[in-house]
């Protein structure tokens, strides 16, 4: 069934007059490489003699649809993605078509929807991989400006860095199994990101936060959350220790974060030969996932806990209902957090 959008003034190339001219929508096949793709093609009806016929900006469009079906049955790459691809390496159209060996055209052509051919796609996709994109650059780089050279090293730096963040994240997240989402989670799988950015968010808002108080402050903020929107921040279990509640591998997060760099880890000495360990916010927390809502619970953990001391904000959480309730080394389930004895108001 054809679905008629809009009317508007054209020239029939059938009956050669000026009619009302009617757009259109319909099924249509059209061949590509051989192969009969199906699409929803733009047409045009006069409005007169009733021929069908395609303008030649709607027949541009057509075949595109048809390529991108093409392409998408075959895994093969779009144009967004072959742009994406080289921007990720920090060339224009003529540097990358030169360090790859092809013609400018050619790029230039498949970025403006050209269906690429298949010899061609494959050596996309293969350079999707940094280390295949480094073993063709430093094979072919004499035919690029120092410049471009030296955009294309600092890029490639990056993404080897940004690769063994997510490697290190993988890792981190495996250390809680299968993701669980439960009682003992808050409901929400771990997210090593949104504990980063509390992390980083509590030791920016907050001088002189020593592990002990990191600890609690998580604990607070997650389960105050879910006592106000039954959902944790972060997705983390916590413990029953004896100095209070603790998030489950929060020795191994904290070091993960330490080790990318976000976050600073200091020896402090109190006194009386007892020595502690501080964190710092390296960088800037970034709390764009968290909603509303979230912020709010946030806020008030910080307002409430950041002239209290780790001494006391541990003798505060001994006595909520969660830790006293949880046999020691046990996790904590988050149920508990409707006793909490702290809330918004």
């Amino acid at each position: 069934m054809p679905d008629a959008n809009r009317i508007s003034g054209g020239v029939c190339p059938n009956c050669e007059r000026e009619n009302s001219v009617i757009s259109e929508t319909r099924a249509e096949t059209l061949t590509v490489r051989g192969v009969p793709v199906e699409i929803e093609a733009e047409i045009q009806r006069c409005g007169a003699c009733g021929e069908l016929f395609a303008a030649v900006d709607q027949e541009e469009r057509n075949f595109q649809s048809a390529y991108r079906k093409f392409r998408e049955a075959r895994g093969m790459m779009q144009p967004e993605d072959i742009r994406r691809l080289r921007e990720r390496y920090g060339l224009g159209q003529r540097a990358f078509s030169r360090l790859v060996g092809w013609g400018e055209i050619t790029l230039h052509r498949y970025e403006s929807g050209g269906l690429q051919d298949e010899a061609h796609d494959n050596t996309l996709r293969m350079l999707r991989d940094p280390a295949n994109f480094k073993e063709v650059f430093d094979r072919n780089k004499a035919r690029l400006s120092n410049g471009l050279r030296a955009n294309v090293e600092k890029a490639l730096t990056d993404l080897v860095a940004q690769e063994q963040r997510t490697e290190m994240r993988k890792r981190l997240e495996s250390f809680f199994g299968d993701a669980r989402l439960d009682l003992l989670s808050g409901y929400r799988r771990f997210d090593a990101d949104r504990m980063e950015n509390l992390v980083l968010f509590f030791c920016r808002s907050i001088s002189m936060v020593s592990k002990t108080k990191l600890n609690k402050l998580l604990w607070y903020a997650d389960f105050l959350a879910f006592k106000t929107h039954s959902c944790s921040l972060t997705g983390l279990p916590y413990l029953r220790f004896a100095y209070g509640p603790v998030p489950q591998h929060y020795d191994y997060c904290l070091a993960q974060f330490v080790a990318e760099g976000s976050l600073v880890s200091e020896e402090i000495d109190y006194g009386n030969g007892i020595v502690g360990e501080i964190y710092l916010a390296n960088d800037e927390p970034e709390l764009s996932s968290f909603s509303e809502g979230e912020s709010v619970v946030v806020e008030r953990v910080v307002q409430l806990f950041k002239d209290v001391s780790a001494k006391q904000i541990s003798e505060l959480s001994h006595r909520e209902e969660a830790y006293t309730h949880t046999p020691q080394g046990e996790l904590i389930n988050y149920d508990w957090a409707r006793r909490l004895t702290i809330g918004l108001a």
